[in-house]
């Protein structure tokens, strides 16, 4: 029998079940100035660009509070970025933070998600109406939504 790697271990804070609970998700592609958010579910796996929240205002907060109760998410989904030869950036310790503040004050479960370059992808692939923030969250959650 081939020997099978061992999954690397959860970012801190995270929750990492090996099938997520059926239901709806909201995505966040977490930026300095910015938060992209995106909303999808476990059955369609087609999540849409939802928000852009200013990230430099303490109003960030409620406003994703508002998100979350009008969506009800059985979990949270940020994009944690490194670079293309896997390496850590200084964005991936912010979103790792912003992991454990979404946990610490919504006490849903938290997924980081390895995302590359999903803002070029948003640029490559604009949805009318919508930021490149929420369209890369989107594109961050259906990557999650989509692994096997």
């Amino acid at each position: 029998m081939p020997d099978t790697p061992e999954p690397a271990p959860p970012a801190a804070g995270a929750d990492s079940p090996s099938q997520p609970p059926t239901g709806v998700y909201l995505g966040f592609d977490y930026g300095e100035k910015r938060i992209g958010v995106a909303v999808g579910d476990t059955v369609a796996r087609r999540p849409r660009p939802l928000d852009t929240i200013d990230n430099q205002t303490r109003q960030r907060w409620s406003r994703i509070a508002e998100l979350i109760e009008q969506w009800r998410p059985q979990g949270l989904v940020v994009g944690v970025p490194l670079t293309l030869d896997d390496e850590r950036q200084a964005m991936t310790d912010a979103a790792e933070r912003f992991c454990r503040r979404l946990k610490g004050r919504y006490h849903l479960p938290v997924y980081p998600a390895e995302e590359r370059m999903t803002s070029l992808e948003a640029d490559l692939q604009p949805v009318a109406g919508q930021s490149r923030d929420a369209v890369a969250a989107a594109q961050i959650l259906a990557d999650w939504l989509g692994r096997d």
